[in-house]
């Protein structure tokens, strides 16, 4: 219950096939200046498992700017063909694939409009740390 009395839900949409990299879900305390309780996903990835290695890394982020919106926009009218169909695929049942094909839609549009990559050397986690802080565009 939120301090205002009402239901919270507050919940991540992620792949199945992230799945199997969950650690840890965690349920944050209710702060006072927010209907929302934080929540907490943890997923291990590997990239600090040899930290005496180096090795590239593409980072990949989406990066809002107002400016690209009608752009976006654009591209989801473009894609509309292929949402419709989906959605007609959920609705016949095929919830999981059809749900998937909406996911990779979505995402695959925003990262084609909003979507900023660096390539980054792994090496100690603080280099990375580092580095995945001057993940700019």
């Amino acid at each position: 219950m939120s301090m205002r009395g009402n239901s919270v839900i507050d919940y991540f949409i992620m792949s199945h096939t992230l799945f199997d990299s969950v650690t840890d879900f965690s349920v944050h305390n209710l702060y006072s200046c927010s209907p929302h309780t934080p929540i907490q996903l943890n997923l291990k990835t590997g990239l600090w498992q040899n930290r005496h290695t180096s090795a590239s890394v593409t980072v990949k982020k989406l990066v809002w700017d107002q400016t690209k919106v009608t752009n976006y926009k654009l591209q989801l009218h473009n894609n509309i063909v292929s949402l419709e169909q989906t959605t007609n695929q959920i609705v016949s049942g095929d919830i999981n694939n059809g749900i998937q094909s909406f996911a990779n839609t979505l995402y695959d549009t925003a990262f084609s409009v909003f979507g900023v990559a660096r390539q980054i050397t792994t090496g100690s986690p603080r280099a990375i740390k580092k580095q995945l802080s001057l993940v700019h565009p």
